[in-house]
């Protein structure tokens, strides 16, 4: 009798390591209630873009927020062009959309790489560094 009560407790507890564990996992892959990113942002609210790699795009809008683009994947040459052009039929900038890098040759801008926005999540961005371009 005793080792039945002894196995049952056992199993109780592998059972509540198991469930904690799948809640622990679960828990890790949601974002935070407080960085919520958005897909798409007006183009008309865009007031300065500012590159800060190859991957990652400040996008300055109107009333003073400030999104951080994660691009997918690193873009070849945007941090040290600096510069990027993107196109789109709607009147917001979206997560499915494309940037082009514009590399200086001469006095001209040519159309370089061409890679995939992410979603623009909530910056916290110093004044100061608004300012720099």
């Amino acid at each position: 009798m005793k080792t039945s009560i002894n196995c049952a407790k056992i199993a109780m507890a592998i059972c509540t390591v198991m469930l904690l564990s799948v809640g622990a996992v679960h828990a890790y892959g949601q974002k935070s209630d407080t960085t919520t990113a958005e897909r798409c942002i007006p183009i008309k609210s865009i007031k300065q873009t500012k590159v800060v790699d190859d991957q990652n795009i400040l996008f300055y809008v109107s009333g003073g927020k400030v999104y951080t683009n994660h691009l997918p994947h690193s873009c070849s040459g945007l941090a040290s062009a600096d510069t990027f052009k993107y196109k789109t039929s709607q009147s917001e900038l979206c997560n499915v959309d494309v940037i082009t890098v514009l590399n200086r040759t001469g006095g001209s801008l040519m159309p370089g790489a061409t890679c995939g926005l992410g979603e623009f999540a909530p910056a916290a961005v110093q004044e100061e560094t608004r300012q720099e371009k």
